[in-house]
């Protein structure tokens, strides 16, 4: 669920949708430059501003159009923040990375050859064309000696939007448009993943505890993905993803990178880190 709460002008004024039990409130805007929220544990909040209340005020969440501000002839003209809003998943995020974080995976192939994926995210980016940020991550395989089957060579850099129910990435060269990758809803919900350009197809098939080498995640959802005409069922990948978290596991029976000799690919979480 997610609420909004606007501060203005130092006056408290609601805007919620959906509230229930789980509400946000802004207690105080101190002159020394200091907001004080009241939300539920585990939510994740952004604060945002517009320079205007008019009918229909534009919310930003960033300063990019205030940085870097060119003049050319003397005079500038740009709008400033003036009034403050608090944007609250009161759920928490289906999948939170914040900027910083890393978490390293160890990965096999059927050849029983081992290598390692880090996966990190490093900044948030405001697409022009787009009303979404979003978050840019890095994927680097590395391993020792020859490459192993199914192996990355290169680094693969991605963007992706996470909210309280979804997890969206950003194809830009599928003309700009994002994807539903994952989901949190209840057990046999299906859906494609890639609409208009592929026929893989998600469902998710159970709730459940997961141990790996980084610890014991309870309540995984544990996601089966594969084209949708699929009949095998050991054809495709499954994914083990703890809300609120990110991926703990995920095992792929069939690839189109290597031979089909070296599935299943096993890839388990072994470590994370914050900055």
């Amino acid at each position: 669920m997610k609420t909004r709460t606007a501060i203005l002008a130092g006056l408290t004024v609601a805007c919620a949708s959906g509230l229930r039990a789980q509400q946000v409130y802004i207690d105080s805007l101190e002159g020394n430059g200091q907001l004080t929220v009241t939300a539920p544990s585990n939510s994740v909040f952004t604060v945002e501003w517009t320079s205007s209340l008019s009918p229909s005020p534009e919310w930003r969440d960033n300063w990019l159009e205030i940085k870097d501000v060119e003049c050319s002839n003397g005079t500038i003209s740009v709008d400033v923040p003036l009034f403050y809003r608090v944007t609250c998943w009161t759920n928490g995020l289906l999948a939170r990375v914040p900027i910083g974080r890393t978490l390293v995976y160890g990965v096999t192939n059927a050849y029983g050859e081992e290598w390692t994926e880090t996966f990190s995210m490093f900044a948030l980016a405001t697409i022009p064309a787009l009303s979404n940020a979003y978050y840019i991550y890095k994927t680097v395989e590395q391993w020792d000696g020859e490459t192993p089957a199914g192996a990355e060579p290169e680094p693969e850099v991605g963007f992706a939007r996470p909210t309280d129910e979804s997890l969206f990435t950003l194809f830009p060269e599928f003309a700009l448009r994002e994807f539903e990758m994952w989901r949190l809803d209840e057990v046999g919900t299906t859906w494609t993943n890639f609409p208009g350009f592929s026929d893989e197809v998600t469902t998710i098939e159970a709730y459940e505890n997961v141990t790996v080498p980084a610890g014991t995640f309870t309540n995984c959802v544990r996601y089966y993905r594969r084209s949708s005409g699929e009949t095998n069922l050991n054809a495709g990948t499954r994914f083990w993803i703890k809300p609120g978290f990110m991926e703990i596991k995920s095992v792929e029976y069939l690839s189109s990178d290597a031979p089909p000799d070296a599935a299943p690919f096993a890839r388990v979480l072994q470590s994370w880190s914050d900055e």
